[in-house]
């Protein structure tokens, strides 16, 4: 039988608390399925300006952890600055966001969150999904080449109090080039909710059902550079 990896759980207070672990752990073993992360902290309790070029307000970051992947060059020749800013774009403008406010669905959760306390049923559904089998150019996703279809697939929002929690669930992610900025455009709509409903932010739980590297040779470099107590290259 082929060796399987995972389950993994890795735990941690913010991204750049977690993620060089996991990298670390899936540059070892080459892929991972149901791979789960759990930040506890993503958001701080502060809303102050981490990074004023990627525009990062609120969000729980190591600074020198943080420098070292966005100055970090790729085999394709682009920087994990230039990574993370086309993470973040999805997010907040790109087609992962079309696709959570399609139908409706992120406006749902602001109303919901708003009624809670009446509505006891809606904890279990404030749910965004990205793929819609009825959408035309989805409708032969499992037989095509083409297109393909997103890498996340859900987002599941928790309230837990006054905290709120954010599940994302997704069939694959990059674990180099795409994870990291993935992890701060996930932590910013978090707190944009929160900021919309009241609520305070929670934790960020991601679950990954294959986890693997885009570019092995660059990932082994990107780990030892996590390591030194300076910026290689």
């Amino acid at each position: 039988m082929a060796n399987i990896y995972g389950p993994e759980i890795f735990k941690g207070e913010n991204i750049t608390d977690v993620y060089p672990r996991v990298l670390d752990f899936i540059v070892g073993k080459e892929y991972c399925y149901a791979l789960v992360t759990v930040l506890e902290k993503p958001i701080s309790e502060k809303a102050k300006v981490v990074d004023e070029e990627l525009s990062l307000i609120g969000i729980n970051l190591n600074r020198e952890i943080h420098e070292k992947y966005k100055r970090f060059i790729f085999g394709d020749g682009k920087s994990g600055l230039e990574k993370i800013r086309k993470r973040i774009e999805i997010f907040l403008e790109g087609r992962y966001r079309r696709a959570i406010t399609s139908f409706r669905q992120l406006s749902f959760v602001l109303k919901a969150l708003h009624l809670l306390n009446k509505r006891i049923w809606l904890y279990n559904r404030l749910l965004c999904l990205t793929v819609n089998p009825n959408f035309k150019p989805l409708s032969h996703v499992h037989m095509s080449n083409k297109p393909v279809p997103p890498r996340l697939l859900l987002l599941d929002f928790k309230p837990k109090g006054e905290y709120l929690n954010l599940i994302s669930v997704w069939r694959l992610d990059y674990v180099d080039t795409a994870m990291y900025g993935n992890w701060i455009g996930l932590s910013l709509l978090l707190r944009e909710i929160c900021l919309k409903s009241g609520k305070k932010p929670g934790h960020l739980i991601v679950i990954v059902n294959k986890a693997v590297l885009k570019d092995p040779a660059a990932s082994r470099y990107l780990v030892e550079t996590f390591k030194s107590r300076y910026l290689l290259g």
